[in-house]
């Protein structure tokens, strides 16, 4: 029993290492959103990311999170790729499904929650952003059910030094301040 209480501890406190990454971003890129962004360009920023944290959570319709308990109580390894293959299968349908109905209606979110058609582009972005996060969710979750949690921290860590490289690198091109904090986060 002890064993179990140590094995359980030590994945509570990597996964919450890896989950906490992810949340850092938002803390470390603070400075740069208020030093290199108007406070219009701030606000459209929240409007985007509350816009695709919505749009996750309706497409994904948290199916990895039924992969983990499907798969939690299964022994079978054959079992458990079968259940993870049609969850995969069934993402990818939905994402299609999704790009193919949202990226035309571009330009009515835009008008929508910007009163313009000019901030289509961020929409069609986002929607292809939504469309990865989903299966980014969906391959850490399976991580999870391998029980690699080294490996879960490691691809957030890479994720969290991915975005911020990018970042710099963007907010070096003059004019790409909001662009380049929207597309690489």
């Amino acid at each position: 029993m002890l064993n179990d209480l140590r094995h359980t501890a030590k994945h509570i406190i990597v996964y919450s290492l890896g989950n906490l990454s992810i949340k850092l971003i938002g803390f470390v890129l603070l400075p740069l959103y208020t030093g290199f962004l108007s406070t219009d360009e701030y606000g459209m920023l929240a409007i985007l990311e509350v816009t695709s944290f919505m749009l996750i959570a309706l497409v994904g319709m948290r199916q990895s999170t039924s992969m983990m308990r499907w798969c939690s109580s299964e022994k079978d390894e054959e079992k458990i790729k079968v259940i993870a293959f049609t969850v995969l299968t069934i993402l990818i349908f939905f994402n299609i499904a999704f790009n193919l109905i949202f990226q035309p209606l571009s330009a009515s979110f835009s008008r929508l929650l910007f009163d313009s058609e000019s901030y289509q582009v961020y929409f069609r972005v986002l929607f292809v952003y939504v469309s990865f996060e989903i299966l980014d969710i969906w391959v850490l979750d399976l991580i999870r059910i391998k029980g690699k949690p080294s490996l879960y921290v490691i691809l957030t860590l890479i994720k969290f030094t991915t975005v911020l490289f990018l970042i710099s690198i963007l907010l070096n091109i003059r004019d790409w301040a909001f662009w380049g904090l929207y597309s690489a986060s």
